[in-house]
C-alpha cells in the first residue's frame, strides 16, 4: 500500500503536468498566431552574435510578401531578460529593420536590412551607452557614451568629444542624412558637429532650459535638425533660419523711418530704437527682427548694454562699416548714468567725444544677460592687400572687431558672418568704465560663424568663464588664430567670478571644431600673469594653417601663476609653418595637461644669412625640427599619440633649445609620453604604444 500510495500521486502529478504543458502551448501557439498576425511577421529567432557573444543578436525573416508598407514589425526583446536597459534606436537606411541598443553597448538587431557588425556588450566602458544612430551610407551604425565617446561598426569615425570635459552629459545622436558625419547632443542643448556632411546649425548650450534636452534627431532631406527636452518643448535649427524656439516672444522689426538700403549712416538711430526696447523674460524674451533683404550703414557701435533675454534675428541682413569712423565718436547715446553707460575702460574716449575710434566695434555687449544674436552679416571697410597679410595690422585701429563682448551672462552669436575689419572677429572680456570693476562674463557661445580677412585675431579674450566655441571657420588673420592673454589690471576678484578666478583670468573654455586658414603667428596662445588664473582649457578638433609660431603656446607667469588642466588634443595643422622658435608646442607652468592626438608638421626654421629658409616644405625635408614640444616648470602632464613629423625629437623638459632662454624656475615632475611618431619620412619612428 505505501509503495502504490507513493506511486498514484507520481502518476497524478505527471498526467496533471502533461496536461498544462498541452494546454500551455496551445495557448502559446495560439498567442503566436495572434501576435504575427497583428504585426504582420513571423515569430522571432535569437541567435548568438557573430561578433560578440556577449550580446546576442535577434533576427527575424522579413515582412511576408503583400505586407503593408510603413513602420512594419520586425521582432523585439520584450520577452528577453536583458542585462540593461535599451537606451536608443536606430532605423535601416531602406526600412526593412531596426536596432536598438542597451547602455550596456548590447545590440539587438531586426530585420533583413538591419545587419549585426558587432556591440559593446562584453567591453568596459568608462560611461553607459546613450544613443546609437545608422549610417545609410554603409550600413552601419554608431554608438554613443555619455561621456561623447564614439563608437563606429561598419561605419566611419569622424571624431568624439570622449577625453574632453563637458559641461553636461551627451544624451544623444543623429547621422546626417545620406552618410558625411554626425551630430552629438548634450542636456543642456550643447550641439557637437563630426564629418564633413554635419553643419552646425545651432544649439540651445548657452540658453537656459526649462527642462534638460533628451535626444535629436536630423532632417531627413538634409538641412538641419531638431532636439526635443524631457517636457516636450521642441527646438528647430536649420541653415538658413538658425535656431526656431517654440517659446513665444515679443518681435519687433525696426521702423520705416530708419534706412534699410545702406544710404547714410543709421546707427544713432538703431542704438536709440535697441535701447528703448523692454527686456524680455525667460518665456516671452524680445527678439530684435531684421528684414532679410535690409542693408544698414553703420559708422558707430550698435550696443547691447544693461538688457536681458534679448534676440537679435538678423535673418541674413547687412551691416556694413564704409569708414574708419575717424574723428567721430561712435555712441550717441546718453543713458542718464551719472559717468556714462559702463562700457569697457577703452571705449571711454569715445563716450567724451575726443573721436577715438580704435574700439569702434559694430556690437557691443556689456552688462547684459541671455542675449542671442543669430545670422546677421557684419562687413567693415578693412580692404588691406599687404602681402605678408600681417603687414595689414594697424595698432590705431586693432579694437575695431565685429563684436564685443565686455560683461555679462550666457551670451550667444551664432551663424553670422564678420569679414575685412581692423580688430578681431570677437573680442570678449573686459573691463568696464567703472574704475577698477572688472566686467567678468560668465556663458559665451559662438558656434558657426564665419570670420574673414582680420587684421589682428580670430578671437580674443581679457578673462571669462564658461566658453563655448564650435564649427567656427577664420580665414586671413593678421595675427594670432585666437589670444587668451590677462591685460593684469584687476586690483581684486572680479565681480561675478566663482570658480577659478583671482584677479583675472578663465575657467571651463572649450574650442573645438574650428577651422582657421591663413594665420600668421601663433595657433593657440594662452598667456597668464601674475595673480591670473587658468583652469580647464580645451582646443579639441580643431583645424589650423599658421605660418609662423609656435603653433602652441601656454605660460603661467611668475610670481603667482595658477594655470591647470590644460588640453590640446585631436588638433591638426595642415601646413608646415616658418617661426624662429625650435619647438612646436610650450607648456610653461602648467599644472595638469594632456597634448594628445594632434598632427603637427615640420618647424621651418632653417634660415640662412638673408633670412632664407633652408627647409625643404615637400618631401624629403633637409632640415629636421630638433625638439617638438618643450616643457617647463610644469607637472603632470601627458603627451601621447602625435605626429609630430620631422621633430628628432618628441619633448624636452625644463631645457633650453625653445629659444625662450635658460629656464631658472621650478622643476618640471610627473611628466609622461607615449606612442609618438616623429623623425623624418625617409625614416619614422613611433614610441612605445600607451
Amino acid at each position: 500500500m505505501r509503495l502504490k500510495g507513493n506511486r498514484l500521486p507520481e502518476t497524478g502529478s505527471l498526467r496533471t503536468s502533461l496536461t498544462r504543458r498541452i494546454l500551455l502551448l496551445v495557448a502559446l501557439f495560439l498567442c503566436g498566431l495572434i501576435i504575427g498576425v497583428s504585426h504582420g511577421d513571423v515569430p522571432v529567432q535569437a541567435q548568438p552574435g557573430p561578433s560578440n557573444p556577449g550580446s546576442p543578436q535577434i533576427s527575424s525573416s522579413s515582412a511576408p510578401s503583400g505586407a503593408p508598407m510603413g513602420a512594419n514589425f520586425y521582432g523585439s526583446t520584450g520577452a528577453i531578460r536583458l542585462n540593461s536597459p535599451i537606451v536608443g534606436m536606430a532605423a535601416a537606411a531602406d526600412g526593412t529593420g531596426y536596432w536598438i541598443v542597451g547602455s550596456d553597448g548590447g545590440l539587438f538587431s531586426f530585420g533583413p536590412g538591419a545587419n549585426f557588425f558587432g556591440s559593446l556588450g562584453a567591453t568596459h566602458l568608462n560611461a553607459p551607452i546613450v544613443g546609437i544612430a545608422a549610417d545609410t551610407a554603409t550600413g552601419g551604425y554608431w554608438m554613443v557614451a555619455s561621456d561623447g565617446g564614439v563608437f563606429a561598426f561598419n561605419a566611419p569615425f569622424y571624431g568624439s568629444m570622449g577625453g574632453v570635459h563637458l559641461n553636461k552629459p551627451v544624451v544623444g545622436m543623429a547621422a546626417v542624412p545620406g552618410g558625411g558625419g554626425y551630430w552629438l547632443v548634450a542636456s543642456d542643448g550643447g550641439i557637437f558637429t563630426f564629418g564633413p556632411g554635419a553643419g552646425f546649425y545651432g544649439s540651445t548650450g548657452a540658453t537656459p532650459l526649462n527642462k534638460p534636452v533628451v535626444g535629436m534627431a536630423a532632417v531627413p532631406g538634409g538641412g538641419g535638425y531638431w532636439l526635443v527636452a524631457s517636457d516636450g518643448g521642441i527646438f528647430t535649427f536649420s541653415p538658413s533660419a538658425g535656431i526656431q524656439i517654440t517659446t513665444p516672444g515679443v518681435v519687433y522689426i525696426p521702423p520705416e523711418s530708419i534706412a534699410a538700403n545702406c544710404s547714410t549712416d543709421v546707427a544713432p538711430a538703431l542704438d536709440a530704437w535697441i535701447a528703448s526696447l523692454p527686456n524680455g523674460t525667460s518665456t516671452s524674451p524680445t527678439v530684435v527682427s531684421f528684414p532679410s533683404t535690409a542693408c544698414y550703414e553703420v559708422e558707430e557701435t550698435i550696443p547691447i548694454w544693461q538688457q536681458s533675454w534679448v534676440t537679435v534675428q538678423g535673418n541674413g541682413a547687412k551691416f556694413e562699416a564704409l569708414t574708419n569712423g575717424t574723428g567721430a565718436p561712435y555712441i550717441g547715446i546718453d543713458y542718464g548714468e551719472p559717468d556714462g553707460p559702463h562700457y569697457p575702460y577703452y571705449m571711454v574716449p569715445n563716450l567724451v567725444g575726443s573721436g577715438n575710434n580704435n574700439s569702434r566695434a559694430f556690437m557691443l555687449i556689456d552688462d547684459s544677460t541671455n542675449i542671442t544674436v543669430n545670422d546677421v552679416n557684419f562687413t567693415g571697410p578693412q580692404n588691406c592687400t599687404d602681402t605678408p597679410y600681417y603687414n595689414c595690422y594697424d595698432s590705431a585701429l586693432e579694437s575695431q572687431a565685429g563684436f564685443i563682448v565686455s560683461s555679462g551672462s550666457n551670451i550667444t552669436i551664432k551663424g553670422s558672418t564678420i569679414s575685412h575689419v581692423w580688430g578681431d572677429c570677437a573680442q570678449v572680456g573686459g573691463f568696464t568704465a567703472d574704475s577698477g570693476v572688472h566686467g567678468w562674463l560668465n556663458g559665451w557661445t559662438f558656434t558657426g560663424n564665419h570670420c574673414d580677412h582680420l587684421a589682428r585675431h580670430g578671437w580674443s579674450s581679457n578673462g571669462g568663464e564658461h566658453f563655448a566655441l564650435s564649427g567656427n571657420t577664420f580665414s586671413q588673420v593678421a595675427y594670432d588664430a585666437m589670444d587668451m592673454e590677462d591685460d593684469g589690471n584687476s586690483p581684486t576678484d572680479p565681480v561675478g567670478c566663482t570658480t577659478g578666478c583671482s584677479g583675472a583670468g578663465w575657467a571651463n573654455v572649450t574650442e573645438h571644431g574650428d577651422t582657421y586658414s591663413g594665420v600668421a603667428f601663433f595657433s593657440i596662445a594662452v598667456q597668464c600673469g601674475p595673480d591670473c588664473t587658468a583652469e580647464n582649457i580645451t582646443f579639441d578638433h580643431n583645424s589650423y594653417d599658421s605660418q609662423a609660431g609656435p603653433e602652441v603656446t601656454v605660460n603661467g607667469l611668475n610670481p603667482d601663476p595658477y594655470v591647470q588642466n590644460i588640453r590640446v588634443t585631436n588638433n591638426t595643422w595642415d601646413t608646415p609653418f616658418q617661426s624662429s622658435y625650435v619647438d612646436s608646442v610650450d607648456f610653461q607652468l602648467v599644472t595638469g595637461g594632456l597634448i594628445a592626438g594632434n598632427t603637427m608638421p615640420q618647424n621651418c626654421y632653417d634660415q640662412d644669412i638673408n633670412g632664407t629658409l633652408l627647409c625643404n616644405p615637400t618631401p624629403p625635408h633637409v632640415y629636421q625640427q630638433p625638439v617638438a614640444i618643450s616643457i617647463q616648470g610644469s607637472t603632470n602632464v601627458s603627451v601621447q599619440n602625435n605626429n609630430v613629423e620631422d621633430a628628432a625629437q618628441v619633448l624636452e623638459i625644463d631645457s633650453s633649445s625653445n629659444g625662450q632662454g635658460v629656464w631658472s624656475g621650478p622643476p618640471s615632475s610627473g611628466i609622461s609620453q607615449c606612442g609618438n611618431s616623429y623623425g623624418s619620412n625617409a625614416a619614422p619612428q613611433r614610441e612605445t604604444v600607451c
